[in-house]
């Protein structure tokens, strides 16, 4: 199927097809011809359909009623940046859907649901998707010309380019707010770390199909800046210190744009811009070309510093991350042809750094993919790396358990030692990261050998820049490892059909009422797959062993004489047979594991795919389906035959994604291999229940031996065999921990089911406290009361503001008052994060910049006070501190 269309402005253009087209049916012969609709003949149908006493479905009222408020809310923003003629077209328009929807309001009917067939609309209720979604009802000129009689046309004004870039920059934010939220969700532990992540990357691979999208139908928004040009802005200052002025200053009214810089976000711009700057420099310095030289192999890598002061602060990681984005993207460059086996090259926000370096152009999407991770890291606070530890320690865990399975089979003829190999590479790549993430001995010595003086054995799991270790990133590593290791599981739960015989013996056992105890992890399994593959038969009042019988060999793929026989008698189908015909084979039953594996290398185990097609299945493949278009399809047909693209907000792609995510976690975070192990118990618990057992080497399968028994249960007088193999399951799944451990597993590290003591214990940083320090810095410390500047946006990595006037003097004393401030603020943060415990600490000493040292005690009542995340003791210590300010800010290292 084509991709679906997103969007605003997509779903605008299906409201005003949906208004008009239902006036322009339930006008009747009012009018003809060919000529175009003027906007202002809207209420001659209007009063052509009230004057015939038509009835108006609620939902029509309902929608109009969302374009009256989408188009006042688009109004307001665009008057502060048009003359009043235009302000007087946006306004006149408005009026007149007011006083269309005010004809229309006393015809509506009593009908709840509206015959939508009668009506001949592809969907009448669309408040639900259309709320605060913008009409595309073109402005015009008031006019007296009377209704023509031709075909109607709506006609649009050529406000086009305005409107379409105020949708695409709301859903540009409505992409960041909504991964916001799901990473704040997290941090309470209500979402997965590895849904969040995906979310994120996801969030950011729409957003820059979009940006694409709408840049080739808009070339002149083809660059941020020129983006700023466009809303008459221009921004002033670098850092952490932004200035946003107007580029000419409106005479008749003074635009009030700190909502607009805030959705557009123009520290982000800046601080892409410094980092390929320093990036580009980098390159050209001995050092830079040194580091070119390297090869790719991980201890060639650039040296990572260590994380303390850039907790929160994701501008300063991206800073300290320069030679290796230098060294990534020279070898990613090099490649010409991307491969597919690399993280790194199928990720959307690296990738994008690479296309920048080299492009005069910055993509408005790169822009906000910054301002995400921006966001994300004051999310994830003083844990930067809490990514990072989730996906080594998961993948520890995988290996260990693979690592282990073989150790038991070793010398057997089992294919566990195979399918450990063909994980290798993830174990690899984990093993070779830890070191690059976390300060390690290893680390240490290797540290020291660059030049580095990292001695402290206080360093030892702190995190590093490694961009390894950034959300996305360590995300998609961990939910690529995690498939690759489920694909690992489901054969361990086919092989001799261990799985499926584990399900029908329990059965039998239980509704034979041998067994009182519950195995929650086996009826998790037979639930789990029973939509796609049936493990148990439906039993329906008493247990017929019989039937069951019958069943289990049937599923074995016996026909219905072989059937006969192998339930009539001793003899059993051939191991070789059963594997070749059996009907009991589980598959993943996670629509998105088939999905992204489906057409994108799908023999592979490990998952690897190109940049895109994470973003294209969730389009084409889940959120088209979920809403009953097929994939292969290409569109819904109308009427006349005609063909429209399925239409979604970015809000409802992310949704979808994030709901077949949440179904799919338990599945996906079960440990299969684990309990293929304790089924392996079990087998080996049943040999002595069988006569002839010796005669196999390696023990007979699990699914012969349960055939043995059911056959036992159905023919024998006295079920003796099940009865005993009751006591021998009992026994191993009565064990403290067994009956419940995969289950409860999958369960706690998934969203939705984890504990609070499983939750992350993180404090996510207020950017209002930058701002709220500012203040006190400005107002109290340097008498900066008349400068005419509000804080448009701040954070841990930056404060931009805003001055309608534009005054150059204003931008250079802020700009001075600032630098102060961060450097203050820095120096604060370091002595707090590093001198451990507050409660601890009774001073803080300095070094000013012409060499002299000096010690500022700290007031006893800041001891009570609580690190809290470097939020909450600001302000109150710096009104406690006797020596002013200027001493602070004037130091240039601490003792």
């Amino acid at each position: 199927m084509d991709r679906p269309e997103l969007g605003r402005w997509q779903l605008y253009k299906a409201s005003q097809a949906q208004v008009v087209k239902w006036l322009i049916q339930t006008a009747g012969d009012t009018v003809r011809g060919t000529s175009a609709l003027k906007a202002h003949q809207l209420l001659d149908l209007a009063r052509s359909t009230a004057d015939a006493a038509t009835a108006v479905p609620p939902a029509i009222i309902a929608s109009l009623q969302d374009v009256i408020d989408g188009r006042q809310s688009q109004a307001n923003w665009h008057s502060q940046r048009s003359n009043a003629r235009d302000n007087e077209n946006h306004q006149w328009f408005i009026e007149l859907l007011i006083k269309v929807r005010n004809i229309l309001l006393p015809c509506v009917s009593n009908d709840r649901k509206p015959d939508t067939k009668a009506q001949n609309m592809d969907t009448i209720c669309v408040k639900e998707r259309l709320a605060n979604v913008f009409s595309l009802l073109a402005i015009e000129e008031p006019s007296d010309s009377p209704l023509g009689n031709k075909p109607l046309i709506l006609e649009n004004d050529g406000m086009g380019p305005d409107f379409a870039l105020w949708c695409h920059i709301k859903d540009m934010n409505d992409v960041r707010e909504f991964i916001k939220e799901a990473w704040l969700k997290y941090t309470s532990g209500e979402l997965s770390i590895v849904l969040v992540s995906q979310l994120a990357e996801v969030g950011i691979g729409l957003m820059r199909i979009e940006d694409e999208k709408f840049v080739a139908q808009y070339p002149q928004f083809n660059d941020y800046w020129k983006l700023l040009e466009y809303f008459n802005l221009e921004v002033h200052g670098s850092g952490k210190t932004i200035c946003v002025t107007p580029l000419n200053i409106i005479t008749n009214a003074q635009a009030r744009n700190e909502e607009l810089i805030r959705l557009i976000c123009p520290a982000a711009a800046v601080l892409l811009r410094e980092i390929r700057d320093e990036i580009k420099k980098l390159a050209g310095t001995t050092e830079g070309k040194a580091l070119l030289r390297y090869s790719s192999k991980a201890e060639k890598i650039p040296s990572m510093r260590i994380l303390e002061l850039e907790a929160y602060d994701f501008s300063s990681i991206l800073e300290v991350q320069v030679p290796e984005l230098l060294a990534w993207i020279h070898f990613h460059k090099a490649k010409g042809k991307r491969s597919s086996t690399q993280m790194f090259d199928r990720l959307e926000f690296l990738c994008g750094m690479a296309d920048y370096y080299d492009s005069e152009l910055t993509p408005t999407w790169l822009v906000m993919a910054c301002a995400i991770h921006l966001d994300l890291y004051e999310i994830i606070g003083d844990k930067p790396a809490v990514t990072a530890k989730a996906w080594l320690a998961t993948t520890r865990g995988m290996k260990q358990q693979l690592d282990d399975i073989n150790a038991h089979f070793a010398g057997l003829d089992h294919p566990s030692s195979d399918w450990r190999a063909e994980l290798a590479p993830i174990f690899r790549r984990s093993d070779g990261s830890e070191d690059q993430l976390f300060v390690t001995k290893v680390g240490l010595e290797y540290q020291r050998s660059r030049g580095y003086s990292y001695a402290d054995s206080d360093m030892l799991g702190k995190a590093t820049s490694c961009i390894m270790g950034s959300p996305c990133v360590a995300g998609g590593a961990l939910w690529s490892d995690r498939m690759a290791y489920h694909k690992v599981g489901i054969r361990f739960a086919n092989l001799d059909l261990t799985l499926f015989a584990l399900a029908n013996l329990y059965t039998a056992i239980t509704k034979s009422n041998l067994l009182k105890s519950t195995w929650e992890d086996i009826h998790f399994l037979i639930n789990t797959h029973k939509p796609h593959t049936p493990l148990v038969p439906k039993i329906a009042g008493p247990y017929d062993a019989a039937s069951h019988l019958r069943h289990y060999v049937r599923s074995l793929g016996c026909s219905l004489a072989q059937t006969s026989k192998y339930t009539s008698s001793s003899a059993v189908p051939t191991h070789e047979f059963v594997v070749d015909n059996h009907c009991t084979a589980v598959s993943p039953t996670s629509e998105f594991v088939v999905a992204i594996t489906h057409g994108y290398h799908a023999n592979d185990l490990l998952d690897t795919f190109d940049r895109g097609d994470l973003v294209e299945t969730v389009l084409t493949k889940l959120t088209a389906e979920s809403k009953g278009l097929k994939h292969g399809t290409k569109g819904k047909k109308g009427k006349k035959g005609t063909k429209h693209q399925p239409q979604f907000t970015v809000t409802e792609v992310l949704s979808t994604f994030k709901d077949h995510m949440i179904k799919d976690e338990l599945h996906l975070n079960f440990d299969y291999p684990a309990f293929y192990m304790v089924g392996e118990k079990i087998r080996r618990g049943l040999h002595d229940l069988i006569p002839d057992i010796k005669d196999h080497l390696v023990g007979m399968a699990l699914w012969e031996i349960v055939l043995r028994i059911l056959r036992d249960s159905a023919t024998a007088k006295e079920p003796t065999l099940l009865q005993k193999a009751a006591v021998i399951v009992g026994d191993i799944i009565n064990a403290p921990g067994v009956s419940n451990k995969f289950s409860k597993e999958a369960r706690n590290a998934s969203s939705g089911g984890i504990t609070k003591s499983l939750a992350p214990n993180i404090r996510p940083y207020n950017p209002a406290w930058t701002a709220e320090l500012w203040e006190y810095f400005v107002r109290h410390r340097h008498s900066l009361h008349n400068v005419n500047m509000t804080i448009a946006s701040s954070s841990a990595s930056y404060i931009t503001f805003y001055d309608p006037k534009g005054r150059k003097g204003n931008i250079d004393r802020i700009t001075e008052a600032a630098e102060r401030f961060w450097h203050l603020w820095s120096s604060v943060r370091l002595r707090m994060g590093i001198g451990g415990k507050l409660e601890e600490a009774n001073a803080i000493g300095v070094q000013r910049k012409d060499g002299s040292k000096i010690t500022f005690p700290l007031p006893a009542t800041m001891k009570s006070l609580g690190l809290r995340g470097f939020e909450g003791f600001g302000i109150p210590l710096l009104e406690a501190l006797d020596t002013p300010m200027e001493e602070l800010a004037n130091c240039s290292s601490l003792k």
